[in-house]
């Protein structure tokens, strides 16, 4: 028995730690640094229009696929990438179009502001019956100007498929982002709890009656034997 204890002792003390010892994978060197947040930068009045009149002109052109080679100047070579302006002007371009005949209304605000840099998110709201989903994408432009000379291109244009337009540009009515959702009424709430409580009440009264009769059953049937 005393054997049979201590190797399970012994076993205990050398297996308890089943971990194992690795090299640091960390090499001598300089420390890395991460590349600091771009600072935000204000964003203003004038620089307002000069985005927005870009945005416009790239959506009428290349979303909308009407007279496309208009978008070329102000789209980012990254966007043009592998194209040449001939085929740009075809229209088979990487740019994810939107029907201009199903839209609505068109929304858009700022999404953020750095220096040399502006996103917008930008949606477009379908007629009742265009049988087609509102969408919301967006689009960054960068100034490519010099000094007080700005120069707006657009360097991206994604469809966001995430959160949608909270508010629209200033003085335009409130955006509907989605159905609204009736609040549920307190008697609704409460039906399933009265259900519950009902039944058992109910349950407790059958037993109850039931209890009574077969008492009184048995009074009368001793009644009769004396």
């Amino acid at each position: 028995m005393l054997v049979f204890v201590g190797t399970l002792a012994f076993l205990g003390v050398r297996f308890a730690n089943t971990g194992h010892s690795f090299n640091s994978p960390f090499l001598p060197g300089p420390v890395q640094r991460v590349e600091a947040a771009p600072k935000p930068d204000p964003f203003t009045a004038v620089e307002r229009r000069q985005v927005r009149a870009v945005a416009v002109q790239f959506i009428s052109t290349a979303v909308f696929r009407k007279n496309v080679d208009a978008s070329w100047e102000i789209t980012s070579p990254k966007l043009r990438q592998g194209f040449t302006r001939d085929a740009w002007a075809t229209g088979s371009i990487p740019i994810v179009p939107y029907p201009e005949k199903a839209i609505q209304q068109v929304r858009w605000r700022v999404n953020y502001s750095f220096s040399g840099r502006v996103g917008l998110k930008v949606a477009f709201y379908p007629k009742p019956g265009a049988g087609i989903s509102r969408q919301v994408f967006d689009i960054e432009l960068l100034d490519v100007g010099k000094a007080a000379k700005h120069r707006w291109i657009v360097s991206d244009w994604i469809p966001s498929g995430g959160p949608q337009i909270a508010a629209a540009a200033p003085g335009a009515p409130e955006a509907v982002v989605g159905p609204r959702k009736g609040k549920v009424r307190a008697v609704w709430l409460l039906a399933p709890i009265g259900l519950i409580v009902g039944s058992l009440l109910g349950l407790l009264a059958w037993l109850g009656a039931r209890g009574w009769l077969r008492q009184s059953r048995a009074n009368r049937a001793y009644s009769n034997m004396s």
